[in-house]
């Protein structure tokens, strides 16, 4: 936030500290009135908040600040050791980042931002580093957001191959237009957010142009970092989606992802099918929301050339071949232009179909796939009851940081 708008709240506060004869501990605490309902968003604060009127600031300040009779210090404040050592970080942070009361709000902002009353803050926040509260006050106090961003090779044995997966671990959910912009802008076929809930954690996907109601290559991306930043009950992970509840698990130098299984319902394999990937198609049906087309051999699904441009006309998000595999159970190709996907290099929800179809066709409860994109894709599917089982391995490639507007 520009240091000009925040002035309708400086002037309100420094008139709040004339009355009260409270100095940088009002302000405080001030800011601590302005934004305790606000989530961080400094913007709502200057539309809503800066209108209140002096009498309820002052009212909401007081009602924030025990006192006690006799104290010597000049706003009657009680001051416990561990507001001292709060203070004398402040001290600190004022020194280093060389920020007068615009600083101190900004901090306050950010120490007590969800958190129920004053007192309890300074319990779990005294003891905190100087400098990584004045880096904090310098984040939230931009326009830019800082973020962590991971890049993870899924269902491959090696970086450069399988489906990568952009992971963005959150605190709280950004609007879903700022999500779809990051995801645009990683032009991956997923980019995951992730954000804690409990023990478990909650998972939202997209493509560069849309969101989607399950992925599974991105969420087995995303237990790879959460796994790896110590994450987890022993070695599984709990997910809640759009999807239901998703469990990935260690197995050995492998992640077993626990998906849903996609029902299936036969289609008429027309000429206009045919028309879609440039091959002849034996069988076709619909799981998953996809269409799926059966095709002679597995040279057929490295020949098919697909009509993208009437793929992405269909009703269905995507279009898929398959058939027997000459060193894998059954290989298929996937394309999804209708969601910035051409060809996706390996599809975990296209396996939680494929995978109950074949086994059914073959007899087999444990299968080996292949993707057989420019990238290559390969996995094991295993059929639990109602379902699917995916062994991947997953490869890291980057970790870093992004810098985002806040809000669009």
């Amino acid at each position: 936030m520009p240091h000009e708008d925040l002035k309708p709240v400086m002037n309100r506060a420094k008139e709040l500290a004339r009355i009260s004869g409270l100095g940088h501990v009002g302000l405080a605490h001030l800011a601590l009135a302005l934004f305790e309902q606000v989530d961080g968003e400094l913007r709502r604060v200057l539309v809503e908040d800066c209108r209140l009127d002096l009498d309820t600031l002052v009212a909401r300040l007081r009602a924030a600040m025990p006192r006690t009779e006799g104290a010597e210090d000049r706003a009657g404040l009680a001051f416990s050791p561990e507001l001292q050592v709060l203070l004398e970080d402040l001290i600190a942070l004022r020194a280093r980042t060389g920020s007068d009361h615009f600083g101190m709000e900004l901090l306050a902002a950010a120490l007590f931002r969800g958190h129920e009353g004053a007192w309890r803050v300074f319990l779990e926040t005294s003891g905190i580093d100087a400098a990584a509260v004045a880096e904090l006050v310098l984040e939230r106090g931009s326009e830019l957001l800082q973020l962590p961003l991971h890049q993870v090779d899924v269902f491959c044995e090696r970086v450069f191959g399988g489906n990568p997966a952009a992971v963005v671990r959150l605190e709280s959910w950004l609007t879903k237009d700022l999500m779809q912009a990051i995801a645009a802008e990683n032009n991956l076929s997923e980019t995951v957010f992730c954000v804690r809930e409990g023990h478990d954690f909650r998972l939202r996907w997209f493509t560069p142009l849309a969101e989607v109601d399950f992925c599974g290559h991105a969420t087995l991306g995303c237990a790879r970092i959460l796994f790896d930043e110590g994450e987890g009950e022993g070695d599984q992970i709990r997910f809640h989606s759009a999807a239901g509840p998703l469990t990935v698990t260690r197995e050995g130098d492998r992640l077993v992802l626990d998906g849903p299984c996609f029902p299936v319902r036969p289609e008429e394999p027309t000429a206009d099918l045919a028309e879609l990937v440039g091959l002849p198609v034996v069988a076709a049906f619909v799981g998953g929301g996809d269409l799926i087309l059966e095709v002679e051999d597995e040279a057929a699904v490295r020949r098919a050339r697909p009509r993208l441009d009437r793929i992405a006309a269909l009703e269905h998000r995507a279009v898929a071949v398959t058939a027997r595999g000459l060193e894998a159970d059954f290989v298929s190709r996937f394309f999804a232009p209708r969601v910035g996907v051409p060809e996706d290099p390996a599809t975990g929800s296209l396996h939680c179909v494929l995978a109950p179809f074949w086994g059914e066709r073959l007899g087999r409860r444990e299968l080996r796939a292949l993707q057989l994109s420019a990238r290559g894709g390969e996995m094991i599917c295993r059929l639990r009851d109602d379902r699917v089982e995916l062994v991947a391995g997953t490869r890291r490639y980057l970790s870093g940081r992004i810098r985002v507007p806040r809000r669009l």
